[in-house]
């Protein structure tokens, strides 16, 4: 998906039915013809990709709701790449 359509450093606020706002950036965003990918790029030292997961599940969670009313009827795929373990995996719902 590196080689298609993609942005960098996506900056999306997004209002949640309570009234509150969440800003956040989005590392990458790939807008693929059928669906569309994330991937958040994290530094942590950890041990395995079960900690960031753990960690992270909640923010890519709001990413993908965020995608979804952005690009509505596309499906929203949500990864996470460790520059530590240098491994990719995805957040899976």
């Amino acid at each position: 998906f590196l080689r298609r359509k993609h942005n960098l450093e996506i900056a999306r606020i997004v209002l949640k039915r309570t009234g509150q706002m969440i800003h956040g950036y989005m590392d990458f965003v790939a807008f693929l013809e059928k669906e569309t990918i994330i991937v958040d790029f994290k530094s942590d030292y950890v041990q395995s990709m079960d900690e960031l997961r753990t960690k992270y599940m909640p923010q890519l969670d709001v990413y993908r709701k965020a995608m979804r009313l952005i690009d509505p009827g596309k499906p929203v795929r949500t990864y996470i790449y460790s520059l530590f373990l240098k491994e990719m995996a995805e957040m899976r719902q």
